[in-house]
């Protein structure tokens, strides 16, 4: 198991809340394959997704998802995610023609994926967020 740093009061905070072993035995990535078979991160792991949603905060997750299926029990919303969009595995075959997920819908995409992905993850804090930034001018 890997300890938390017991110096920091939000890091005690989680490891009181149950959260203990960030990697909980998992010390390589799960191939799509392996997941077909039924190979992924645990149902009974607690992740920190799981933690912060009981504290009343949305998660998401944008890119790759290695640790399970596209749906069921192994994928990134049954870990504590709200919402993911990305891919399954280490990369993607083609990065101008790749399997996007959303929330277990698989669909073709063919724009670029680095910025597909940047682009989810601004839209989804922008659509959550109740206050406007101006741009800083030089």
């Amino acid at each position: 198991r890997v300890p938390f740093h017991r110096g920091h009061p939000h890091l005690r905070h989680l490891e009181a809340a149950g959260l203990r072993n960030p990697s909980d035995g998992i010390t390589d990535w799960i191939s799509p394959k392996e997941a077909e078979n039924g190979l992924g991160l645990p149902p009974r792991t607690t992740t920190w997704p799981e933690v912060l949603q009981r504290s009343g905060y949305r998660t998401a997750l944008f890119g790759k998802w290695h640790l399970g299926e596209v749906a069921g029990n192994l994928s990134p919303n049954a870990h504590g995610f709200d919402h993911f969009a990305g891919h399954l595995g280490s990369n993607v075959p083609d990065y101008f023609n790749w399997p996007r997920i959303v929330d277990g819908t698989v669909g073709q995409c063919t724009r670029y994926a680095t910025s597909q992905e940047v682009d989810d993850a601004i839209a989804w804090v922008a659509a959550r967020s109740n206050s406007t930034c101006e741009a800083i001018e030089e």
